[in-house]
């Protein structure tokens, strides 16, 4: 891997579509078979079955089905005051409290905001392929796995970036105006009936922008895999790609023009491969760069994101809206469709190119930071030794940077620990 910083920051895993690799890449057909799917097609690919696998006895749920229940916090315009005994963080400067939306909501900084970092949830085995060499959290030793050569006119090795479904857009992206004649992605309040099909543990990345919440749950993403969206005038893709289990965002905007993804088809070590539909180039999810096309080597733009439960998202933000889950398609949008995969360690959909690092085991979450200097990454497990509910007060890229951790939302958000010439220091309190 040549720069750390030129493997920018992506996601995918119920996958793609044929592209044709541009400028003398090659693509190797192989088949396959995915759990839940049959042998040649992804969940989420246009004809699939609509009742899909269920989920197998030994698949653990990602997060526990008894969730402590969502209390609705009082909010005060956009400051969020959490309810007694809710997490909160204390500066040890001021004695400030703050939420974990990074707002100072009582002491002398209240109304204060904390600038979040981009950054993203991965699991371990995708994560220490992707970048080699990044620095592990509360761990003498980095991640050594192998690094990753270009070839070709690919900054991958271009025969391992593979078919995983047949044809552009097999498995279809959500779009915010509608996609070729398909139907117009809906965002709905949270009391509508489009969108219960959620319960308070499914998983969702959210986005705050320009003062308005949003919410994208995996239960659709695990069968669209990319949702481009727009708030005011900034336009974003959530991506997500389950082999990986990366959700990353990033900016609807390419050197200098609109930009929005679908699926092509493709994975490259077992991560989503997407395509610019306005252009001929191929994206990497977790790597966020141009991989093969006219903008090879080009760096996408990562925008903050929230990974955490529905009801705790709700619960930050009252006022989000949802994707629906009137999409257009036939999915059951309330089953995971790929048995036991996000629990057995040993299946990585192929094999990697490296070989992951071991020092975690495959499916094991972590938080990745990404920057000029390198890369870092978090481990849930290792932030969970020391409890349910962490704050790590950190450095990262010459930046003090302090990450909340809460085990029961699996939800870690990293923000930047400065607050104008002032670096904060925090820890973990109840709200009083």
């Amino acid at each position: 891997m040549k720069s750390m910083r030129n493997l920018p920051w992506s996601s995918p895993f119920l996958l793609v579509c044929v592209l044709v690799l541009a400028s003398g890449c090659s693509s190797t057909q192989v088949e396959f078979k995915e759990p839940g799917a049959s042998d040649d097609l992804l969940p989420g690919a246009e004809d699939i079955d609509p009742e899909p696998s269920t989920v197998g006895e030994q698949d653990e749920p990602v997060i526990p089905e008894e969730m402590p229940r969502v209390e609705e916090p009082v909010a005060q315009g956009q400051l969020w005051i959490p309810s007694q005994g809710d997490f909160a963080l204390r500066d040890q400067q001021t004695g400030s409290l703050w939420n974990v939306r990074g707002q100072a909501f009582e002491g002398p900084l209240k109304g204060a905001v904390l600038e979040q970092r981009p950054a993203f949830t991965a699991f371990w085995f995708a994560w220490s392929v992707f970048y080699d060499g990044s620095l592990v959290w509360n761990r003498q030793d980095a991640n050594r796995s192998g690094s990753i050569e270009p070839s070709g006119n690919c900054t991958v090795p271009c025969d391992e970036i593979r078919q995983a479904c047949s044809g552009r857009d097999c498995i279809p992206a959500l779009d915010h105006d509608g996609r070729d004649n398909r139907p117009a992605a809906q965002m709905v309040a949270v009391d509508d009936v489009q969108a219960a099909y959620l319960k308070d543990n499914d998983q969702v990345l959210g986005v705050f922008l320009h003062g308005q919440a949003r919410a994208y749950p995996h239960n659709l993403l695990w069968w669209h895999e990319i949702h481009n969206d727009r708030i005011n005038d900034t336009e974003y893709s959530v991506t997500f790609c389950p082999l990986t289990g990366s959700g990353i965002v990033y900016s609807g905007f390419q050197a200098g023009r609109p930009i929005d993804f679908g699926v092509s088809g493709n994975l490259y070590n077992s991560n989503l491969v997407m395509f610019d539909r306005d252009g001929q180039t191929l994206w990497s999810q977790m790597l966020g760069q141009g991989v093969s096309g006219g903008q090879v080597g080009q760096a996408l733009t990562m925008l903050p994101v929230v990974e955490t439960t529905w009801g705790r998202w709700r619960q930050m933000h009252p006022q989000t809206l949802v994707a629906s889950d009137q999409t257009g398609y036939r999915r059951d949008y309330t089953s995971y469709p790929y048995g036991d995969y996000r629990t057995n360690h040993a299946n990585t959909f192929r094999p990697t190119n490296p070989q992951h690092d071991s020092i975690y085991p495959g499916k094991a979450l972590v938080l990745g930071l990404v920057g000029e200097e390198g890369a870092k990454a978090y481990a849930f497990d290792e932030m969970g030794t020391f409890g349910d509910r962490v704050v790590v007060n950190d450095t990262f890229g010459g930046d003090r940077v302090v990450v909340v951790y809460e085990a029961q939302f699996l939800s870690a958000v990293p923000f930047s620990a400065r607050l104008g010439e002032t670096t904060l220091t925090f820890e973990g309190v109840q709200t009083p």
